[in-house]
């Protein structure tokens, strides 16, 4: 009985290595969102327009977050592809 639990429990690494790939990716989306939204609600109290200025900071927000999870993608798969380049040197030496 306590092999069918252990069974049950476990979880490959690899799919908690994508989920926390997954993760990492969106916090970019989440920042943008999150500063979005207050500067937009800022200004928005100040103009005493808090609809239309709520919903452009999170539209922005949203854009700058997919910017910013865009930059970290690429950073992450240059430095993937040069990991790799340099081992597949060493193997040739």
């Amino acid at each position: 009985m306590n092999d069918e639990k252990n069974e049950l429990v476990e979880k490959p690494e690899e799919t908690d290595k994508e989920n926390t790939d997954e993760n990492e990716s969106n916090n970019g989306l989440i920042l943008g969102m999150c500063l979005g939204l207050s500067f937009g609600s800022m200004i928005g109290i100040m103009r005493e327009d808090m609809a239309l200025f709520t919903a452009m900071g999170l539209g922005i927000g949203l854009c700058i977050g997919a910017a910013i999870d865009a930059l970290n993608r690429k950073k992450k798969s240059r430095s993937t592809n040069s990991d790799d380049d340099k081992a597949t040197d060493k193997e040739e030496e």
